[in-house]
């Protein structure tokens, strides 16, 4: 970490929450993760589902993983596999590399043993929908970009 000086989860909050206030996707998934495990913030598994959504809506593939890690183990929203399938598969379509690619890619696999066919070809269609969602999240900020400096979220 940083040579010489001390570790401060509050004060990489801070940054982390201006970013992602900005619409950095990377800083809302790193929020997302302080948020669920409680470093530098009060422990808030609902904030942290609400920013890694942000996140993975604009296009960001780790926050697409996490939220399929969320749904295969059932953590702050209902267990459910076939959602579970449906963000791993975006992740890994967003672009995943390296060792979060093969987890990523493990996780499907274990999934899709899970579903039947049926459940497997709804949950194909969901990482449609979710990839058409990304492609209009991303449009939107190109045309605000283009024309006007972008609004702040609020989180």
């Amino acid at each position: 970490l940083g040579a010489g000086i001390p570790v401060s989860y509050s004060e990489a909050a801070k940054w982390f929450e201006l970013a992602a206030t900005n619409g950095d996707a990377g800083a809302m998934n790193n929020l997302a993760l302080m948020y669920d495990k409680g470093m530098g913030v009060t422990q808030n598994h609902h904030v942290a589902l609400v920013l890694f959504e942000r996140s993975a809506r604009g296009g960001y593939p780790l926050a697409m993983m996490n939220l399929g890690v969320l749904y295969a183990n059932g953590e702050t929203v209902k267990q459910d596999d076939l959602v579970a399938f449906a963000w791993m598969e975006a992740a890994l379509e967003g672009g995943l590399s390296g060792k979060d690619r093969d987890a990523a890619a493990e996780k499907l696999g274990t999934l899709a043993k899970q579903l039947n066919a049926k459940e497997l070809a709804r949950a194909r269609k969901l990482v449609g929908d979710i990839s058409a969602v990304v492609m209009r999240h991303q449009q939107s900020r190109k045309v605000r970009s283009d024309s006007a400096p972008p609004k702040p979220n609020v989180l």
